[in-house]
């Protein structure tokens, strides 16, 4: 029926057009009763949707290849805002314009390598114009993009604000969905408390196997910046602040503030142990700090 619609309407298919299922014999299956009936699909592991590759609910496997990928493509328009910031340090908003969301797009649902963070981090340093040598990176971009806009902060506050938007979205559904959603908060939480917490342990769950989204991508960072993801509904930060979200009209910007800057407090620590470096390791006056930055005397450095 489908098929004879699509030939009296004159209607292609695309011949990039394919079937992606959790299970690929499945998909095998459903593509060989759809060819007898004269529509031909392709019967894939993953497929690439909006430049996010999709696998059914399983975890995705080839998606490091296309980061790869992406990072490839534009290692020669990093170079070029790097020529461009000799001449002018206003290159830097070509890299939060253009090259960030070439490198970060879909970032919600995969979590980035180190390796990864530290290269979007280099290419962001590059396009600020600051030199090379005896340069924080760190303070750098903190100085560039501000201590709320640069490029690990962007990614923070990108995937925490969707994250919440996504709970909300869930909560409409009804109680049944929000107990659900408790539960496999609780599951991935314990799943990744092993690799990703030195300060928090929880009990291993082996029986169920972690799916990997934006769930867990959330509960990897919040480990890795050293927070608490004790529930769905408590978060507890490094100084031991309780995030409560009794109440999901909660003004959510405040705890993704909370997030960048705990992001920040490890940074500042770390460059406080380069040279000339002592006396951060308990924070910097962001406001002292950029009046001194746009005064007369150091504008043509930034």
């Amino acid at each position: 029926m489908y098929s004879v619609k699509c030939k009296g309407l004159l209607l292609l298919l695309s011949p990039k057009s394919v079937i992606c299922t959790s299970d690929f014999k499945m998909s095998v299956e459903i593509a060989k009763i759809l060819r007898r009936k004269g529509i031909h699909y392709q019967p894939q592991r993953d497929a690439r949707d909006l430049g996010i590759t999709f696998t059914a609910g399983l975890k995705h496997k080839t998606c490091n290849k296309l980061i790869r990928h992406r990072f490839v493509k534009t290692t020669k328009r990093s170079n070029k805002f790097g020529r461009i910031s000799k001449i002018t340090k206003r290159a830097r908003v070509l890299f939060s314009g253009s090259q960030y969301s070439a490198n970060t797009w879909g970032h919600q649902v995969v979590h980035f390598t180190q390796a990864q963070i530290d290269s979007i981090e280099k290419r962001a340093a590059l396009a600020t114009g600051i030199h090379e040598a005896g340069r924080c990176r760190s303070l750098a971009l903190i100085i560039s993009y501000g201590p709320r806009g640069h490029p690990i902060a962007r990614i923070l506050k990108e995937l925490f604000s969707e994250w919440f938007r996504a709970v909300r979205a869930v909560a409409k559904l009804g109680a049944i969905a929000w107990q659900n959603l408790i539960s496999a908060w609780a599951i991935a939480r314990a799943n990744l408390a092993d690799k990703y917490s030195a300060g928090v342990q929880h009990d291993r769950v082996s029986e169920i196997k972690t799916t990997h989204g934006m769930m867990s991508n959330v509960i990897i960072w919040l480990y890795k910046l050293g927070w608490n993801p004790a529930a769905l509904q408590k978060w507890v930060s490094p100084d031991g602040t309780e995030y409560v979200l009794s109440n999901l009209n909660f003004p959510t910007h405040l705890i993704v503030f909370a997030i960048v800057d705990s992001l920040n407090d490890i940074n500042l620590r770390k460059a406080a142990r380069h040279r000339n470096g002592k006396g951060m390791e308990k924070g910097v006056d962001f406001s002292s700090l950029f009046q001194l930055k746009n005064s007369k005397f150091f504008k043509k450095d930034y």
